[in-house]
C-alpha cells in the first residue's frame, strides 16, 4: 500500500528536468500566456459592458481579482466584501461613481441567497486566473541564475520534500486560508507543477472561502470602515499566529536555562 502511494507522488512536468534543485522551466511560454490573459481581459470587458447595469459589478470584480498576484498584492477579502454589500463601498467612491455612471441599478451589490454563490463563483474564477498570472510571472524570476542557486540550499530541499508529499492538498489549503503570502505556490513553479492542477486547486480553495466571506459580510451589515477593519484583522491573524509560534520556542529555551528575557531599551 505504501509503495503504491509513493508511486503516485506528483513529479515535475514531463517536459521539465531538474537543474540546481529547480525544474527546467524553458518549456513554459510566458509570452503565450500573457497574450492569452490580454484576450481574456478584453473579452471580460466586452461581456461586462454588454451586461445590464445592475450586473456589471460582477465583471468588475472578476477583472480586479485577476490582477492580484505576488507582484500586485491586494486584500481579496475586502474586494469580495465590496461586491457583497453596497455599504462596504466608501462614501467618497460612491459619490464619484454617481458622477460617471448611474449606479442606482447595481442590485448585485446587495446579493442574497443564490446571488452570493454567484459572486463567490465569479471571484474564484478571477483568482484562478490570477494564480496562473502568478505562475508565469514567477517563471521569469526563477529562470534567473542567481535565484536558481537557492535550489541547492538545505532550506529549499527540506521544504521541497514537504511540498512533494501532498502538493494539490497544500495548494488547495493555502487558497482557502487568508494567508498574506502563499509561498507554497512558489514551490509549485520551481517543481514545474502542472498548471491545470494549480488552477483547479486555486478555484476549489477560493470558492468556499469567498462564499463564506460573502455570507459573513451580508449577515453583519457593517459600514465601510468597519468592513475594512475586519478585513485587515483577518489578514493579520496568520501573521500573529506565526509570531506567537516563533516566540514559543524562545520562551521555552529561556525557562530551561533560567535566563529571563532581556528588557528592550
Amino acid at each position: 500500500m505504501s509503495r503504491n502511494l509513493k508511486e503516485k507522488k506528483i513529479s515535475p512536468s514531463p517536459a521539465a528536468t531538474m537543474q540546481n534543485g529547480f525544474a527546467d522551466l524553458s518549456h513554459v511560454s510566458v509570452r503565450r500566456w500573457f497574450i492569452s490573459y490580454a484576450i481574456i481581459i478584453a473579452a471580460a470587458v466586452g461581456v461586462t459592458l454588454l451586461l445590464p447595469s445592475g450586473d456589471r459589478p460582477l465583471g468588475y470584480a472578476f477583472i480586479i481579482l485577476t490582477a492580484f498576484t505576488t507582484f500586485i498584492p491586494g486584500n481579496v477579502t475586502y474586494v469580495v466584501s465590496l461586491f457583497t454589500r453596497s455599504e462596504a463601498v466608501p462614501g467618497f467612491i460612491t459619490k464619484y461613481l454617481d458622477r460617471v455612471a448611474d449606479t442606482s441599478g447595481w442590485q448585485i451589490l446587495n446579493p442574497t441567497g443564490g446571488e452570493l454563490l454567484l459572486v463567490a463563483l465569479v471571484c474564484a474564477v478571477g483568482t484562478m486566473i490570477a494564480n496562473l498570472n502568478d505562475y508565469h510571472g514567477l517563471v521569469l524570476v526563477f529562470r534567473a541564475k542567481k535565484v536558481r542557486k537557492f535550489g541547492n540550499t538545505f532550506f529549499y530541499r527540506k521544504a521541497d520534500k514537504w511540498f512533494e508529499q501532498a502538493p494539490f492538498f497544500l495548494l488547495l489549503t493555502v487558497n482557502f486560508l487568508p494567508l498574506p503570502v502563499a509561498v507554497v505556490r512558489w514551490f509549485a513553479v520551481t517543481r514545474a507543477y502542472p498548471r491545470w492542477r494549480l488552477a483547479l486547486a486555486g478555484f476549489l480553495g477560493r470558492l468556499p472561502r469567498y462564499w463564506l466571506t460573502a455570507v459573513f459580510f451580508e449577515a453583519l451589515e457593517l459600514q465601510w470602515w468597519m468592513t475594512l477593519l475586519v478585513c485587515v484583522i483577518i489578514a493579520l491573524i496568520p501573521v500573529i499566529i506565526m509570531r506567537i509560534k516563533g516566540r514559543a520556542p524562545q520562551v521555552e529555551g529561556e525557562k530551561a536555562t533560567g535566563n529571563p528575557p532581556e528588557a528592550n531599551g
